[in-house]
């Protein structure tokens, strides 16, 4: 499972980004996807795992959250590959 933390801002979205990077959290700027909302955005992607501290960390720094969506794995490992 992968969970996507949505946003209202994309300014929001880039600043919890480099707030998750500079704490060591993975973390990756996505699309928002369509199960999630149906308005196109700016989401954080994070794995099931670190989605918490991720959570955590955008409440101490009063960065707003709309929401946590988690979703099946959608990223395909084997996409480009051809052989």
């Amino acid at each position: 499972m992968d969970c996507y933390l949505l946003f209202s801002s994309n300014n929001d979205a880039m600043e919890l980004f480099g707030e998750a990077r500079a704490a060591g959290l993975p973390a990756r700027v996505s699309p928002t996807p369509r199960q999630a909302r149906a308005c196109c955005g700016v989401a954080l992607l994070v794995g099931s795992d670190d989605a918490a501290a991720v959570e955590l960390l955008a409440r101490e720094r009063g960065i707003p959250l709309e929401g946590v969506a988690a979703l099946p794995r959608q990223i395909d490992p084997y996409r480009d590959r051809y052989c």
